[in-house]
C-alpha cells in the first residue's frame, strides 16, 4: 500500500472516531440533561405536594381578586377606569391604552403639588410639614410669581386656594369611596410584563389629600381634615388585595402619609375627643402584617408562574415579546428552573413568611439579618440552582423590615390618640399607660418586636414618648436610630438602629 493510499484511510478512521465520541459526548450530555431534569422535577415536586397539604396556595390564580360589578367598584369611576382600558389590537411600539389623554389627566393629577425641597420634615423628625415651602413648590409649579407666604396659616390658605382646581376630581373619588369594592382591571397573566398605572395615581392622590388635610389643621378645619384622612386610607384600601410586593409598599406609603396629619394634630392638640375615638377606630383596622403575608404569598406565586412559563417556553397571549417564548429560553436546563422554583418557594415559607406572624403579631428581626439563613442559602451551593433565586429573593427580603415599622407606627398612634384622649378629660397625660384602659381603648397594643407592652415615658405632663425596641432588639431608652439621608436627600432615621419612636412634641424648625 502506498502513502497516498494510506492518506485517505487514516482520515476516514480519525473522522469515525470524532464522530463516535462526539455521538457519546451528546448522549452524556443528554442523560445528564435529563437526569438534572428529573432530579429537579422530582424535588420540586415532592415540596409542591408538602405546602399544598399545609394549606398553602402556590398559584397566582388563588390570589387574582375575583371580577365585581362596574357600578359597585371603586376603580371603575371616570378618572380612573381609563387606566387599564388598554388597546386589544395595539402593534409593537404603539401606546398600550385606549384613551392617552384620560391616562395623562391621571398621571397628571397631582403635578400641582411641585417639587417641594426636603427639609428634614416629618413625624419620624419631629418636625411638621413644613407649608409655606410646599406653597411656594405649587406656586413654582403653576408659574406664578410672588412672594411666599408669610407664615404658616397664610400658606395654609394658599394651598387650600391653589387645590380648588383638583376638587371634581376630590368629589368624583369621595363619592366613588362609597362603593364596596375596589378592584382594577390588573392583566395578571402578563408576569413581569404587567402593566401597574393606577399605583402612582393613587399615591399622588393620597399625597395632595394628605396636603390638604395638614393644611386644614393649621386653620383649625380639624372636620375637613378627618374626611380628607378618611379618603386617603380609601385610597390605600383600593390596592389592598393586589399579590405584588410594590401594591403593598405603596399602600404602606400612604398609610404612613395617612400618620403624619394625625400626629400634627395631637402634637398641636387639634383633635375633639370624638375625632380621636374615629381614628383609634380607623387606624385599629389596618394590619400590615397580614398585608405583608399576603403580599409575600402573591410574590412567591407570581414566582411560580414565571418559572412555569418559563420551562413550557409559553409566550404572552397580549405581548408576545414580553413572553418566554424565546430560543435564548430553550438553553436552560428545566431541572435548574425546577431547582431555583424549590429554593424560591422554601425560602418563602422557612425565612421570609416564618419570620412574620399576622395572628400573634410578631416579626423576628434575626430571620433577617446580613447573616441570615436567606443569606447563608443564597451564597452556597450549586449556582445554578439559585440564579434566578439570588435575582428575586433580596428584593423581598428586606420588606418585613418596612411593614414591621409601619405597624409599629400605626399601634403608637392609636396609643397616642388615647393618651390624647386622657389627657382632655384629665388636664394632662397618665404616669403609666394601664390608665388607658379599658376605658379608653379595649386592649393596648404590644411591641411587634419583643411581645411586651410598648414603651412609654411621661417627660412632662403635656408631653410623652411611646416606642418599640426596634430592629436592633435593643432598649435605647426612647432615642431613635442615626439621622441619615436618602439619595432624593430626604432625613430619616435609620431604622435599623435605635428605637422607634411616638414623640408627642413638635420641635421647632
Amino acid at each position: 500500500m502506498t502513502k497516498s493510499d494510506s492518506a485517505p484511510s487514516l482520515r476516514w478512521r480519525l473522522l469515525r472516531w470524532g464522530f463516535i465520541g462526539l455521538a457519546i459526548l451528546i448522549t452524556l450530555l443528554a442523560l445528564t440533561w435529563g437526569e438534572e431534569n428529573t432530579r429537579g422535577r422530582h424535588q420540586w415536586e415532592g415540596y409542591q405536594r408538602r405546602l399544598l397539604a399545609a394549606g398553602e396556595k402556590l398559584d397566582l390564580a388563588s390570589f387574582v381578586p375575583p371580577p365585581v360589578p362596574d357600578e359597585q367598584n371603586f376603580a371603575m369611576t371616570p378618572f380612573l377606569a381609563p387606566l387599564f382600558d388598554f388597546r386589544p389590537d395595539r402593534q409593537p411600539g404603539e401606546s398600550a391604552w385606549r384613551d392617552t389623554n384620560a391616562l395623562n389627566r391621571a398621571n397628571s393629577f397631582a403635578r400641582v403639588l411641585g417639587s417641594p425641597k426636603s427639609n428634614g420634615e416629618g413625624r419620624d423628625n419631629r418636625r411638621m410639614v413644613d407649608l409655606i415651602s410646599r406653597s411656594a413648590a405649587m406656586a413654582e409649579a403653576a408659574k406664578r410669581e410672588g412672594a411666599p407666604p408669610p407664615d404658616r396659616a397664610a400658606a395654609a390658605r394658599q394651598i387650600i386656594a391653589d387645590l380648588q382646581s383638583s376638587q371634581p376630581v376630590i368629589d368624583e373619588i369621595r363619592a366613588a369611596a362609597q362603593r364596596p369594592y375596589a378592584r382594577f382591571n390588573i392583566r395578571y397573566g402578563d408576569g413581569p410584563a404587567t402593566l401597574l398605572p393606577h399605583l402612582a395615581v393613587m399615591k399622588g392622590l393620597a399625597n395632595l389629600l394628605h396636603l390638604r388635610a395638614l393644611a386644614e389643621l393649621e386653620l383649625g378645619q380639624s372636620d375637613a381634615a378627618i374626611a380628607d384622612l378618611a379618603l386617603v386610607r380609601r385610597t390605600a384600601d383600593a390596592i389592598q388585595n393586589e399579590p405584588f410586593l410594590i401594591s403593598g409598599l405603596v399602600r404602606l406609603a400612604i398609610i404612613q402619609l395617612e400618620l403624619q396629619p394625625i400626629w400634627e394634630g395631637l402634637a398641636q392638640h387639634r383633635w375633639s375627643d370624638a375625632q380621636l375615638a374615629t381614628l383609634q377606630t380607623n387606624l385599629g383596622r389596618i394590619d400590615l402584617l397580614a398585608d405583608y403575608a399576603h403580599g409575600m404569598r402573591g410574590e412567591r406565586a407570581g414566582c411560580n408562574e414565571m418559572l412555569t412559563k418559563m420551562r413550557t417556553h409559553k409566550g404572552n397571549e397580549i405581548d408576545p415579546a414580553t413572553g418566554f417564548d424565546n430560543p435564548a429560553y430553550y438553553a436552560l436546563p428545566g431541572g435548574w428552573l425546577y431547582q431555583n422554583q424549590l429554593v424560591i418557594n422554601r425560602m418563602h415559607q422557612d425565612v421570609i413568611l416564618a419570620g412574620v406572624d399576622p395572628v400573634a403579631q410578631r416579626v423576628d428581626p434575626a430571620l433577617y439579618t446580613d447573616d441570615s439563613a436567606l443569606t447563608r442559602e443564597l451564597n452556597s451551593g450549586f449556582m445554578p440552582y439559585k440564579i434566578l433565586a439570588r435575582l428575586l429573593l433580596p428584593a423581598v427580603s428586606k420588606s418585613a423590615l418596612k411593614y414591621a415599622y409601619g405597624q409599629t407606627g400605626v399601634n403608637e398612634a392609636i396609643v397616642a390618640c388615647a393618651l390624647e384622649r386622657y389627657r382632655l378629660a384629665h388636664g394632662e397625660f397618665p404616669e403609666k399607660l394601664d390608665a388607658l384602659t379599658p376605658t379608653l381603648v379595649a386592649r393596648l397594643p404590644h411591641d411587634l418586636i419583643e411581645g411586651e407592652p410598648l414603651k412609654y415615658r411621661r417627660l412632662a405632663p403635656d408631653h410623652f414618648l411611646v416606642y418599640s425596641i426596634g430592629w436592633n432588639e435593643k432598649d435605647d431608652g426612647g432615642v431613635p436610630g442615626d439621622i441619615k439621608k436618602s439619595t432624593s436627600n430626604t432625613q430619616h432615621p435609620d431604622t435599623t438602629t435605635g428605637d422607634w419612636v411616638w414623640d408627642s412634641a413638635a420641635v421647632a424648625k
